[in-house]
């Protein structure tokens, strides 16, 4: 198994004030039999993305970030 998301990615919102915090959200694939997986991944920035505060993202959205993961699709096997 692998992490697509990258070591240390803060993906959680602080409990007070403005930031992020701790790395808990994680995307995990089989190493040997997920060929597509492109090795990028990460946590995506709703409090930059809406302009909101952290506060009101926790409040309105949720105290986790998105995490995604890129992968291939135009391989044989993608039909």
């Amino acid at each position: 198994m692998v992490n697509l998301v990258p070591i240390g990615t803060k993906t959680t919102l602080k409990g007070t004030g403005e930031g992020f915090s701790s790395w808990y959200d994680h995307i995990y694939v089989n190493a040997v039999a997920t060929r597509e997986r492109t090795e990028k991944g990460g946590a995506s920035d709703v409090v930059a993305g809406l302009n909101i505060s952290t506060a009101m993202a926790r409040r309105e959205v949720s105290d986790h970030l998105p995490v995604w993961a890129e992968f291939r699709t135009d391989g044989t096997d993608d039909d």
